[in-house]
């Protein structure tokens, strides 16, 4: 198996893969009346992509594929929450940051089989799921986009201590 490649996004590049996805809706037959963000790597790009399109409907779908402690490391898919829309989807787009095995839009397709999907990117074995993709990569790519910092877990909090008294 090849060495990952790692590559470090700009907030800059993520607006104009936004912009270019907005634009591929816009030219398209399909007329959308909310988004679905597919959180939380679809979150950041949907905001951006509505303001664009003037879609004022939004939602979230979440579901992880992905261990919290080694991103790497594929897991058994959970669904947190899922909006409810009518008509098996039918007139919503939902949006990612990436496709990376397909799994999240395998699973929201069952779901949404009426719904149009889009991402700023798709590794190439994912790209037929995808109704609206900017950018093909390799297999063995990895992104990192400028909301996923590495950040150290904060230390355990203690809540029991007792608050100030205002008065």
């Amino acid at each position: 198996m090849a060495e990952k490649e790692e590559r470090h996004l700009s907030w800059d590049e993520i607006h104009e893969k936004c912009v270019a996805l907005a634009e591929q809706v816009q030219s398209g037959s399909d007329k959308f009346k909310g988004l679905v963000a597919v959180a939380t790597g679809g979150l950041t790009p949907t905001h951006i992509i509505a303001k664009i399109l003037g879609i004022k409907e939004i939602h979230a779908a979440c579901i992880s594929t992905y261990e919290d402690e080694n991103p790497f490391q594929r897991a058994k898919a959970v669904i947190h929450s899922l909006p409810l829309l009518e008509d098996e989807g039918a007139g919503y787009l939902f949006i990612d940051d990436m496709i990376d095995s397909g799994r999240t839009f395998d699973i929201l397709r069952l779901q949404y089989p009426k719904a149009k999907f889009a991402c700023l990117y798709a590794k190439e074995r994912s790209l037929q799921l995808a109704d609206f993709m900017v950018e093909k990569m390799r297999e063995n790519g990895w992104l990192v986009f400028p909301w996923e910092a590495r950040y150290e877990k904060p230390a355990e909090q203690n809540y029991d201590v007792p608050r100030p008294r205002v008065s």
